[in-house]
């Protein structure tokens, strides 16, 4: 029999392993895990971190003060998850951005405490009879989440149906910045990118990216290693499992225009995403898939 999620959380604490239920008044269960190295907010609904603090050190995740935290919601902010396809459905524009995967209750599988006072979430999300009418595909997604000085994400999707199963999707990270007019992004020098918003495919020219503008690039990249540097502090991401990296941040127009954005949130974010775009991927029946990203603190 299947524990329940209390059953899993008494039996995973222990002297180097603090977890709280933070429920909130929507019913939403929220997690708070907290090791010698690093504390976790984490939400069932959506596997959705929502903040990320190694020891001694501020949140590397932006989370919206506007944010809206109710069932079938998804969070503005922290780490959302874009599956079983990024952007808009190839075929049905009408159904969710992003998938329905950030909308979804991921069921609790484990938490346990491995070497060096480490923690290992996993998560898992499986098919049922809503989701097959827009999505005809017999899956399990699974998310593990290692809580180290460093957090990585990984997105393992197993195809179980009798078809080959389409797949895009986006682990979409918010990082928190002092100050976006004094932050600059390396590891995409000279790599080819989609302007989103231009409509236009271009390549880029600078070994630093600053941003004085609304940005939203498609970067074709693979096991992308990056550095956001706001001035404050260097935050790393080591990304595999990809073919693209998201950058993005909406400037002054788009923030005014979202309901759950503060007028200038802008100010102090960048989404950097480790994402599988466009229809490359497609997993044939049996097999699996991983995506990941390691976000952490340089020394």
């Amino acid at each position: 029999m299947d524990m329940t999620l209390d059953q899993i959380i008494t039996q995973a604490r222990s002297e180097s392993l603090k977890i709280h239920r933070l429920d909130n008044h929507s019913g939403l269960q929220v997690l708070k895990l907290e090791t010698p190295k690093a504390s976790l907010v984490l939400h069932l609904q959506g596997a959705h971190v929502s903040s990320f603090i190694p020891r001694g050190a501020d949140d590397i995740l932006w989370l919206s003060s506007l944010a809206e935290f109710a069932p079938g919601k998804a969070i503005r902010g922290g780490i959302p998850l874009c599956w079983p396809w990024f952007g808009k459905h190839p075929k049905q524009a009408e159904l969710a951005q992003h998938g329905f995967a950030r909308n979804s209750l991921f069921k609790l599988i484990d938490i346990r405490t491995i070497e060096q006072d480490n923690a290992l979430v996993t998560l898992e999300l499986t098919d049922t009879a809503q989701t097959r009418t827009i999505f005809p595909f017999a899956f399990k997604l699974t998310v593990e989440l290692l809580i180290s000085t460093s957090l990585t994400i990984k997105l393992i999707t197993t195809n179980l149906s009798r078809l080959p199963l389409p797949l895009s999707q986006a682990i979409h990270t918010y990082f928190n910045l002092q100050d976006i007019y004094n932050t600059q992004l390396t590891g995409l020098e000279a790599a080819p990118f989609y302007d989103q918003l231009s409509g236009k495919d271009d390549n880029e020219t600078s070994s630093v990216i600053t941003f004085k503008k609304e940005t939203d690039r498609i970067y074709r990249t693979c096991n992308a290693q990056l550095i956001i540097d706001d001035s404050a502090r260097q935050i790393t991401i080591q990304q595999s499992g990809d073919d693209s990296t998201v950058v993005w941040n909406p400037w002054v127009e788009k923030s005014l225009r979202m309901s759950d954005f503060p007028d200038d949130g802008y100010v102090e974010m960048l989404c950097v995403e480790a994402a599988n775009t466009g229809d490359k991927l497609l997993l044939q029946p049996g097999d699996c898939y991983e995506l990941s990203q390691t976000i952490g603190l340089e020394e």
